[in-house]
C-alpha cells in the first residue's frame, strides 16, 4: 500500500512544482486596486492583516482535536496523520484556508482497499474539473502529474464557504479585491517612501529660470545630501536665492497609517473575526479579552466547525444520519482565566456538579483517588425525602 500512496503524492508534488498559475509569484502582473479584477490568493495573503485574519480561523480548524465517538481509527487520521506523508493539522489548515479565500476547500479521499480506511490529500481548485460520470452522477477530473485522473463524487471532500446557491462559496479574494488592493497599495507606497528617504517635506523655489545644467546640478546636489534614511533631517544649505517651501503634509501622513488601519478592519470584516485576533488591541481591555475569545469561538469558528463536521460525516464516514457523534473539542480555546476556573470548580464541587477527580483531570493534575468522588451539601436533599432518609 505504501507505493500506492507514494505514487499519488509524488504526482501531486510534481504538479505543484510545475504549476505556473496563480500560486507562482513570477506570473502575477495585476496591480491591485486599479480595477475590479480579483486578487490572486497568494497576493491577498501578502497583506499582513488579511493573513492574520484568515489564519486566526484556519489554524484552530487545523490543530483543535476532532472527536469521533467509537471510531478511534478515524480520529487518528483526522488528528494525527491525514495521509502517510502529511500531518492532519497541515491538511485541515490548508483546506480551511482555501475555503476562506476561494470559497471552497478540496481534498481527495483515497481509501485503502484492505480496510477501507481513508487518507486525505488536499488539492488545488485550479486542477479540478467537474464532469458527469456514470448514470449522470457528478464526478471530477483532477490534474495530477501532468495527466488527468477521474474521481467519483464521494472521493472528493468539499468544504464550502458562504455562498448564494448552497453549492459553492463566494471567493473573498474577489469580493474584497478593492479593500485588499487598497491595503497592498498603501503598504507599497509607504515602503517606497521610506526607501527613498527624502524627509525634508517641501520643494525648492528659485527666483530665476534654471538651465538644464543648473537644474540637474541642484537636483543632484540636494539628492546626494538629503536622500536616504541615513541622511534624513540634515540642514540644507541653499544658494542663488533658492528658497525652501515646506508642504502641508507631515511625515506621519506619508506612511498611510490611518488608511492601513481601516484596511485592517476591512480584512476582519471579510473573514468575520474580531480585530483583537489580528493583533489590534486598540478597542480591547483586560476585562473583555475573555469575552472576545468566547465570541471568536461562537461567532467566527463555530460555522467552520459545523462545516467540517458535516464534511467528515458525508465524505469520510459516508453516513447520512447522526448515529455517530462528531465534534470539535475547543474547551482549551474558550477556557477562562485561572481565577475564574477555580471559582467555577469550587462551586461545582460544593454543589455536586463536578467531582474532584474530574477537576484534577481538566487541570492536568495528579488524580487523587483517596477521597470521596462526589460531595453534596449537608443542607440539600432530594424533594420528598425527610431528614431521616425516609
Amino acid at each position: 500500500m505504501q507505493s500506492y500512496y507514494a505514487t499519488f503524492v509524488s504526482n501531486e508534488i510534481e504538479t505543484r512544482a510545475l504549476r505556473t498559475g496563480p500560486y507562482s509569484f513570477s506570473t502575477l502582473s495585476w496591480v491591485p486596486g486599479g480595477d475590479d479584477s480579483p486578487v490572486q490568493p497568494i497576493v491577498a495573503l501578502q497583506d499582513p492583516s488579511f493573513w492574520a485574519a484568515a489564519s486566526s480561523v484556519a489554524r484552530p480548524c487545523g490543530y483543535l482535536p476532532i472527536v469521533v465517538d467509537g471510531r478511534p481509527e478515524i480520529e487518528y487520521i483526522l488528528n494525527e496523520f491525514a495521509n502517510p506523508f502529511m500531518s492532519a493539522q497541515a491538511v485541515r489548515s490548508a483546506i480551511t484556508l482555501n475555503a476562506i479565500i476561494r470559497g471552497a476547500g478540496y481534498a481527495v479521499v483515497l481509501r485503502n482497499p484492505e480496510n477501507d480506511l481513508p487518507s486525505i490529500y488536499p488539492v488545488s481548485e485550479d486542477n479540478i474539473t467537474a464532469i458527469t460520470g456514470e448514470n449522470d452522477a457528478p464526478a471530477y477530473e483532477i490534474k495530477l502529474g501532468g495527466e488527468k485522473k477521474r474521481f467519483d463524487f464521494d472521493q472528493l471532500l468539499v468544504l464550502p464557504g458562504l455562498g448564494l446557491d448552497g453549492a459553492s462559496g463566494l471567493p473573498i479574494n474577489e469580493l474584497g479585491a478593492r479593500s485588499i488592493g487598497l491595503s497592498l497599495n498603501a503598504q507599497k507606497f509607504a515602503s517606497k517612501f521610506y526607501k527613498t528617504g527624502v524627509m525634508v517635506g517641501g520643494v525648492l523655489k528659485s527666483p530665476h529660470q534654471l538651465s538644464d545644467e543648473a537644474y540637474k546640478r541642484l537636483q543632484d546636489a540636494f539628492s546626494s545630501a538629503h536622500a536616504g534614511i541615513d541622511q534624513a533631517n540634515r540642514v540644507p544649505i541653499l544658494e542663488g536665492g533658492t528658497e525652501f517651501v515646506p508642504n502641508s503634509m507631515a511625515p506621519t501622513d506619508f506612511d498611510m497609517s490611518q488608511s492601513r488601519q481601516l484596511s485592517a478592519l476591512d480584512s476582519c470584516r471579510l473573514v468575520n473575526v474580531n480585530p483583537v485576533h489580528i493583533g489590534d488591541l486598540s478597542h480591547s481591555t483586560m476585562n473583555n479579552v475573555e469575552q472576545i475569545n468566547q465570541l471568536h469561538v461562537s461567532h467566527s469558528l463555530m460555522p467552520w466547525f459545523r462545516a467540517w463536521e458535516i464534511a467528515i460525516r458525508r465524505y469520510i464516514l459516508r453516513e447520512f444520519d447522526t448515529k455517530t457523534s462528531i465534534y470539535f473539542d475547543y474547551d482549551d480555546l474558550a477556557k477562562p482565566d485561572r481565577k475564574s476556573r477555580i471559582e467555577s470548580y469550587s462551586q461545582g464541587i460544593q454543589n455536586g456538579i463536578y467531582s474532584r477527580q474530574w477537576v484534577q483531570k481538566q487541570e492536568n493534575l495528579p488524580i487523587d483517588t483517596s477521597g470521596p468522588t462526589w460531595l453534596t451539601p449537608l443542607n440539600m436533599q432530594a424533594s420528598g425525602v425527610s431528614s431521616n432518609g425516609n
